[in-house]
């Protein structure tokens, strides 16, 4: 765990922060995937994108309650969403962007079926949000305790995957939750499969990637990586990140498991892995 000597004004470690720095990865990813991937006909992708928005919408209110406990007080959480000049505390950059995200969130669901060109806008700038609201956490962590995985080169990249992962897996499900989206595009369930895999595979090199840093950089920071691996984050590490959260899903994907059933066990799956890695990058020090 990082050092609670040197805590952040705004959010001290505590195990909720913990649990609100894991929940923005999926907040993040899910709005990101829903925006890149769509159905081509019109009134499927405007179901999904409305359900990946409620989902997201639900995920980032468990991250505002998450960030309500573990802030310093209510109150510093308050003052810290509208202080202008407080853009250089990463809490208080990170609480901005979630607050913003709820907001976009909420927008996007008022407007997307209103006005087809405002709920455009709204999506792309959700879409824009999501992504620094995806690694925020790691800029946060790094700089408010003295994490060194976070502070460890492809941290951020490994973060931004990990959230577009738990996204892929999310519209895989939503997907197959959603009759009605198959019966008008029988082909998206094939392409959000094919995301899927793709994503798993990014997971995969760059866990592997981030695996290899040590080779090259023998600084303290890099070399808190063994921990991962074969320290105290190998318990977790093992079985939730690779066997759950890639071989699972990925020996699942690879046998063409195409049922209800089965897309549901590999998107939690997925998820698991990815936020188990989350949790990693925030609790190995």
């Amino acid at each position: 765990m990082p050092d609670a000597t040197l805590p952040e004004a705004l959010f001290p470690w505590t195990a909720f922060t913990a649990v609100m720095l894991v929940l923005l990865g999926p907040t993040a990813g899910v709005p990101i995937v829903a925006r890149v991937m769509r159905p081509r006909d019109p009134w499927a992708a405007d179901m999904l994108d409305r359900a990946s928005a409620l989902a997201a919408l639900v995920l980032a209110l468990l991250a505002t309650v998450a960030a309500l406990v573990a802030a310093s007080s209510p109150a510093a959480l308050a003052r810290a969403l509208v202080d202008v000049e407080g853009v250089g505390s990463a809490g208080s950059v990170t609480a901005k962007l979630l607050a913003s995200q709820l907001l976009l969130l909420g927008a996007f669901l008022v407007f997307a079926a209103k006005n087809r060109a405002v709920g455009h806008f709204v999506g792309l700038s959700l879409a824009a949000n999501s992504a620094a609201l995806a690694v925020a956490p790691g800029f946060l962590i790094a700089r408010a305790w003295p994490s060194l995985l976070t502070d460890t080169a492809g941290a951020a990249a490994l973060m931004l995957v990990s959230a577009l992962l738990v996204g892929g897996a999310a519209k895989l499900a939503l997907t197959h939750a959603l009759p009605s989206v198959v019966e008008r595009d029988a082909r998206f369930p094939e392409r959000a499969t094919r995301t899927m895999i793709a994503l798993l595979v990014a997971e995969l090199v760059f866990t592997v990637a981030f695996s290899q840093v040590p080779r090259f950089d023998r600084s303290p920071h890099t070399l808190a990586l063994y921990r991962l691996y074969g320290g105290a984050g190998a318990p977790i590490f093992w079985p939730f990140v690779v066997a759950i959260g890639l071989v699972l899903p990925g020996v699942s994907l690879w046998f063409r498991a195409k049922t209800r059933r089965a897309a549901f066990g590999i998107a939690a799956a997925a998820t698991v892995g990815a936020c188990a890695m989350r949790w990693l990058l925030f609790t190995v020090h």
